[in-house]
């Protein structure tokens, strides 16, 4: 049966200016291919992997890397040194616009879902 998906209509968006739609990513922290072989690590920032709402980034235990920050990864704005949430990452919003947002500034205040994931689900303002 082929996959089949039903979007949302952007009238159904409530601020869709500040709604995340793309975003600046990269692969280099896959760490799953089978063949065999076992696991083989993209150290490589290239690619695209699906970029994930804050409340699905994957906690900090050390240093970070991009599936800390929803896979973003900041290809031309990164600050020296290591990955950060205070570099800088191209985003396209749902109504077409594009913008230089920092990572930490796509994350909202909150402990759900629904707070922490406002950029994304359409309903910030």
């Amino acid at each position: 049966m082929p996959f089949r998906y039903a979007g949302t209509p952007i009238s159904a968006i409530g601020a869709p200016s500040s709604t995340v739609m793309f975003g600046e990513a990269t692969m280099m922290s896959l760490t799953t291919f089978s063949g065999g072989v076992g696991s083989v690590r993209i150290n490589n920032p290239i690619g695209y992997e699906r970029i994930r709402p804050p409340f699905a980034w994957v906690p900090l235990t050390g240093t970070p890397e991009p599936r800390n920050f929803g896979n973003l990864y900041p290809r031309f704005n990164r600050g020296s040194g290591q990955l950060s949430e205070r570099d800088q990452v191209i985003v396209g919003m749902a109504d077409g616009s594009v913008k230089l947002r920092p990572i930490q500034s796509l994350r909202s205040a909150g402990t759900s879902a629904a707070e922490v994931d406002r950029l994304w689900n359409g309903t910030a303002n």
